[in-house]
């Protein structure tokens, strides 16, 4: 069985500030060594940190709490004080991760333990003082639900092949699940450091077997969850006689692992997005993308334009969840096989770093600028039941971000799911550096509202938008999907 996605026009989007290919701006680490000092004996007091296992209930020893933040199956309880005598000598040293220097980058690392979610993001550039807004005929139509795949000029249809994963797990929230009470985090828990380069000298092998997985320093994320492709988020089986040079790529169905003649595609944490991807596409326009897996069972790079295997988001664009639930926001697998399976889930009362591309940076397989495609679920669900093949006939909504590479404009849009009728128990607004029209979700309805302080709030200043709306923000801007309960935003 093949299941259709009908596209409509996409939104167009522009240059933000952040940095993204060959407009990066790296965070080096930094490592001060302070001159020791001799310390007379003399009582210190100690604070240690207490973590509890989020399943048994039991306490974390500081050996093991690592590792359990890792697999977010443990949380920060409190911390108790221990007085100690002391007459050793100190120095400071910076706590900031240490990066390796490029000429000495070592290969890639195995991982199979998943990164730390980022449930912060750095503080955001000041934005620009231009007020432009485009014309009304430039303005792109709303985000439709159902791929990452858009195009500006006509709508048209995708098919992907049902051998993609299948979820059979069952739809109903689940409230304090494990995997849904994360550790306790604060900015500083965070690193903002870039990953480490690969491929150098022009190599496209990556130092690692089909077998294993890139460790978490390259802003990976294994997707142990997934019944069929864990850790990768999608397998598209291309051959191995594959090479860059082909105008087109027959793909035959998906791989049962990441196995010679592979194109094992995977996921790259909330803010970061992959970087690898052939430069062609499949005979009936599939999209494909991965990492290619030889015939000697190594793992290849696909996409030369890249020496990371994450890229930042282009838009300083995020999601903030007033709500005390977390909420699973899936993006689409995009290069792949557009299944709706890469997290950024937004934990409660939390704010968390959203992805948006340049419309440039990849072109579909039609012809289409691309942009980002979250599905939004509702509360309570965690990314074991939300982020999985098929998730969108659950999704009520869909997001979408892109930055205009002409206008450095960031269009933020948000739409409905046309595979179901179901509608979100809380609402979704848009705020930020907005320059135009507003857009919202509230009650199952999309809205627009002038933007005119001096209208009433909707519905009654407001007209609704069956198909969806978009939101512009100007160049070098700020810009949040608000989940939250309140029928008006107010501004935190």
């Amino acid at each position: 069985m093949l299941i259709n996605y009908t596209l409509a026009a996409t939104l167009v989007v522009g240059v933000s500030a952040l940095g993204h290919n060959h407009h990066r701006h790296r965070h080096h680490a930094r490592k001060m060594d302070v001159p020791a000092a001799n310390i007379s004996p003399r009582e210190v007091k100690i604070a240690h940190t207490v973590f509890i296992n989020g399943t048994t209930g039991e306490k974390v020893s500081d050996e093991d709490a690592h590792e359990c933040l890792r697999l977010g199956q443990c949380y920060k309880a409190g911390e108790h004080t221990e007085v100690t005598t002391t007459t050793a000598t100190v120095s400071a040293q910076s706590s900031e991760p240490q990066l390796p220097p490029q000429d000495e980058t070592p290969p890639l690392e195995n991982s199979s333990v998943e990164p730390e979610r980022i449930l912060s993001r750095p503080a955001r550039s000041a934005p620009s003082t231009s007020d432009s807004v485009p014309p009304e005929d430039s303005r792109p139509a709303p985000v439709s639900a159902g791929v990452s795949d858009e195009n500006t000029d006509s709508k048209m249809s995708n098919e992907i092949s049902d051998q993609n994963p299948n979820d059979t797990s069952k739809d109903d929230p689940v409230k304090d699940r494990p995997e849904d009470t994360p550790p306790e985090h604060t900015s500083d828990d965070i690193s903002h450091t870039e990953p480490p380069v690969v491929g150098k000298s022009g190599s496209r092998l990556l130092g690692l077997k089909c077998s294993e997985f890139p460790s978490a320093k390259h802003k990976t994320v294994p997707l142990n969850w997934l019944s069929k492709t864990a850790p990768w988020s999608s397998l598209q089986n291309v051959g191995t006689g594959w090479n860059a040079n082909m105008p087109r790529i027959e793909v035959d169905g998906a791989c049962s692992a990441c196995q010679p003649g592979c194109m094992c595609a995977y996921a790259c944490e909330p803010g970061w997005a992959e970087t690898q991807w052939p430069p062609t596409h499949g005979t009936k326009n599939e999209s494909i993308g991965g990492l290619f897996c030889n015939s000697n069972g190594m793992l290849e790079l696909t996409n030369p334009d890249y020496g990371t295997l994450c890229r930042r988001s282009v838009g300083n664009v995020a999601i903030q969840n007033r709500m005390d639930h977390v909420v699973s926001t899936c993006r689409t697998a995009y290069p792949g096989d557009e299944s709706m399976v890469v997290p950024a889930i937004a934990e409660p009362r939390s704010l968390t770093e959203l992805w948006t591309p340049l419309d440039t940076e990849y072109i579909s397989p039609q012809g289409g600028r691309t942009s980002a495609h979250y599905y939004v679920n509702k509360p309570g669900i965690g990314r074991e039941k939300a982020c999985v093949w098929a998730s969108d006939e659950k999704s009520p909504i869909v997001i979408g971000a892109n930055v205009d590479a002409n206008t450095q404009l960031i269009f933020l849009g948000i739409a409905p799911n046309k595979k179901t009728n179901a509608t979100l128990d809380y609402n979704v607004f848009i705020s930020g550096n907005i320059t135009g029209t507003k857009c919202m979700y509230i009650d199952g309805n999309f809205y627009e509202h002038n933007g005119d302080s001096k209208s009433p709030p909707c519905p009654e200043g407001c007209t609704i938008k069956p198909d969806g709306c978009v939101t512009t923000i100007k160049q070098g801007g700020n810009g949040t999907f608000v989940y939250t309960l309140e029928k008006e935003l107010i501004e935190s």
